[in-house]
């Protein structure tokens, strides 16, 4: 039987629940939620992640920040509290940061800038291990 990557699986959470604005550093709020993806995680040892971090387009002000290194450092940070605090194996961790270039909404409203700052963690299973999930 092939190994081959199938469809993944997606957790797509709002910046808000895991981040303050503008920030890579995960809120307080934000522990009882990671707390959840990481059984999730540490119940399937076997499948890999990625995750991706996501931004609306407006610019902030940072000396040596924009969009794109805010959406990776924040996955990063995630990344590194699943490694280290819940002892998930790094070799299963990618991690990504997508900036303001697949939104999921229009740019042009507040409510759209919303929808579009995200994490997205996504699993990917082989074809191996979504036939034994089934059976």
């Amino acid at each position: 039987m092939s190994s081959k990557k199938v469809d993944s699986l997606v957790v797509e959470l709002s910046d808000k629940i895991l981040f303050n604005s503008g920030s890579n550093v995960l809120s307080k709020k934000s522990k009882q939620i990671i707390a959840t993806i990481a059984a999730l995680l540490q119940a399937q040892p076997d499948v890999n992640f990625m995750i991706e971090g996501h931004t609306d387009n407006k610019s902030f002000k940072s000396k040596n920040n924009d969009n794109w290194s805010l959406s990776a450092s924040r996955s990063s940070a995630l990344a590194r509290v699943l490694e280290t605090k819940y002892k998930i194996n790094p070799k299963r961790i990618i991690v990504a940061g997508r900036s303001q270039y697949v939104p999921i909404d229009d740019n042009k409203t507040k409510a759209g800038r919303a929808n579009n700052r995200r994490i997205r963690i996504v699993l990917m299973p082989s074809i191996k291990q979504v036939l034994n999930l089934v059976n």
